[in-house]
């Protein structure tokens, strides 16, 4: 043997023992990442009670924490080929040029720097759908999400486009070259699965996890001097500190670090997030699972909903009459605690022959003027779409209560800087609520209650039926005085039912608006559940932005499942109408006279 020869022979058996010579490759090219026996070459990136492998498939079942397997090896151009199978409700997703950052915490990597071809068969928008690259780019045809079914993906990466393919079908083909954002991630990575991201009694299983590495687009010129063709490419990148030992260089200077794209607040919460599933997520079988279930998450909700100030004894302050066509409007003050009294506008039908039901009525953050309707003339037609509903129950005959919600018109504190016309101090109750170990929900929701208490002592109130009707911030109080107050018998909220994943969390919703901590637990329509097995009607213009309505649908489906297997199906009803953040009349004279029998 030539020592040329020897030379050569001796530096293919180095790259190999060095991982340059993978796995043998089947005949179409595709080499197994996946032996159907182990581990072997995965990292678990969770708890690995999270992982199991059965008959040859990697099966994790959700509230185990198992986060996500990641490979050893990173990936830049291939065609990875895997088979899922997910359940009904449940949510996983393959993870592709994730983690290149290392510095990130495990649970941040695989997503912030990389893809997440989502799965899933929740009612969700495109954009968060099986197939999609999960918040980035939304599939075009949707593809089947049927659950209990095995799937296939068809991911490609090559250079800067990404295709997805779900079984057989394309679902997108995105060029990450084309977007400000997304031109920033990184075209080199780890492949993941992500465990079952669902509570407990959910599934994710995987098989024929499968990749082939595809050769570079990119080229040299010709090197006409030395003979080498544009064409002489590599099947996978050869990473240069890999040759460091056979090619040392004297005075070596270090390289530059690219500038790292996830520097921005919102990868980071939403890498947090995705890591935070709700622990106490409903998910009961049986009526005596879901009564177990709500006595531990309604105390959670207690929790988060902080401290009541001290009761004091009920005094009220008569300060205003004043008579309309159906009804008189009184203006009058309640003592909630002992240093503030509740501001109150409390209509009274004027034929009321005998104890009659009454509504709670909570405005929102324009302030109780608009609900009000004093411009209103009498016999002029109202619209469906109108906030003055406080009057609207009256003329209708129902007693109503409408307070200024703490921190509104006479009520304010300092101004907001954001809060425009309308006196508002929601910073103001935000902040010192929460120093004091509070909530401006549970102290708003605290408020409701001693109207309740009033409306306890007046003969004409029918006390076994008292509802409560929100909308926008009224809305989230009224989510949560149901669970304060079990003297609610009924609710009626708009402009708010949707996820605090996308609405809350999400965007630039008012501060007073955060319960702390409440993610941690549970989702919105979580704390619905709690309501049950009461009267709920769920009111959202499909265009309104602040409460995204694909969200509201989901949640409106764990519902049902809530209501039909407490044996009251018809209890939770929905009016979805057509139009913006807005306050509906479609359904609720019929809905209060289901339920309260007038």
């Amino acid at each position: 043997m030539s020592y040329r020869t020897a030379m050569l022979a001796a530096f293919v058996a180095l790259m190999c023992g060095r991982g340059f010579c993978g796995d043998k490759k089947g005949d179409d090219g595709f080499v197994p990442l996946f032996n159907g026996k182990n581990f072997d070459g995965w990292t678990i990136m969770g708890k690995t009670e999270g992982w199991a492998i059965k008959d040859g498939v990697i099966h994790s079942d959700g509230g185990q924490g198992g986060q996500w397997l990641r490979t050893k090896k990173k990936y830049s151009n291939f065609i990875l080929k895997v088979e899922w199978k997910v359940s009904k409700g449940g949510n996983s997703g393959v993870f592709i040029r994730s983690g290149t950052d290392l510095a990130l915490s495990p649970v941040a990597q695989r997503l912030v720097t990389g893809y997440e071809v989502q799965i899933s068969n929740a009612r969700r928008d495109d954009s968060h759908c099986t197939g999609s690259l999960y918040g980035f780019v939304a599939v075009k045809p949707r593809p089947d999400e049927s659950a209990d079914k095995w799937h296939t993906f068809e991911i490609r990466c090559q250079g800067p486009r990404v295709t997805v393919k779900s079984d057989g079908i394309k679902c997108i083909d995105f060029d990450q070259s084309t977007n400000a954002i997304t031109k920033k991630k990184p075209l080199k990575g780890y492949i993941g699965l992500q465990d079952s991201h669902s509570p407990k009694g959910h599934y994710i299983e995987y098989r024929n996890v499968r990749i082939k590495p595809l050769k570079s687009k990119r080229s040299s010129n010709v090197d006409k001097k030395r003979g080498l063709s544009s064409q002489s490419t590599l099947e996978a990148p050869i990473d240069s500190d890999r040759f460091v030992s056979l090619f040392p260089v004297r005075n070596p200077v270090a390289a530059l670090s690219e500038k790292p794209s996830e520097n921005r607040v919102e990868t980071s919460f939403r890498g947090l997030a995705d890591s935070t599933p709700p622990k106490l997520a409903w998910n009961a079988t049986t009526v005596k699972e879901h009564k177990a279930w709500r006595t531990g998450f309604r105390e959670k909700m207690l929790e988060v909903l902080g401290r009541m100030p001290e009761r004091v004894p009920l005094e009220v302050k008569w300060i205003e009459k004043k008579r309309f066509d159906k009804f008189t409007r009184h203006k009058i003050y309640i003592q909630t605690e002992k240093t503030f009294w509740c501001p109150v506008y409390y209509f009274v039908p004027h034929e009321i022959k005998k104890r009659t039901p009454a509504i709670v009525c909570l405005h929102g953050h324009d302030g109780v003027v608009p609900y009000l309707g004093e411009g209103r003339k009498p016999g002029e037609a109202r619209p469906v779409l109108s906030r003055d509903f406080a009057r609207f129950f009256a003329e209708h005959g129902y007693v109503t209560a409408l307070p200024i919600v703490r921190g509104w018109n006479e009520t304010a504190g300092y101004q907001d800087p954001y809060g425009g016309s309308p006196k508002r101090s929601c910073q103001n109750v935000t902040m010192n609520s929460l120093l004091l170990g509070m909530s401006p929900a549970g102290l708003r929701c605290w408020d409701a209650m001693r109207v309740i208490d009033f409306l306890e002592t007046q003969k004409k109130v029918d006390t076994k039926r008292i509802g409560i009707a929100g909308l926008s911030g009224g809305g989230t109080l009224s989510l949560y005085l149901p669970i304060l107050d079990d003297r609610v018998k009924l609710v009626m909220m708009a402009g708010v039912f949707s996820s605090y994943r996308n609405s809350f969390f999400a965007m630039n919703h008012c501060i007073c608006n955060c319960l702390p901590g409440v993610m941690q637990y549970g989702e919105m329509s979580d704390v619905v559940a709690l309501h049950a097995p009461r009267p709920v009607l769920l009111i959202n213009g499909q265009r309104d932005k602040s409460a995204p309505i694909a969200d509201a649908r989901q949640g409106l489906g764990k519902l049902k499942r809530v209501y039909t297997l407490l044996g009251v199906p018809k209890r939770i009803e929905a009016d979805f109408f057509d139009g913006p953040h807005e306050w509906s009349n479609g359904k609720t004279l019929e809905f209060l006279s289901k339920h309260f029998g007038k």
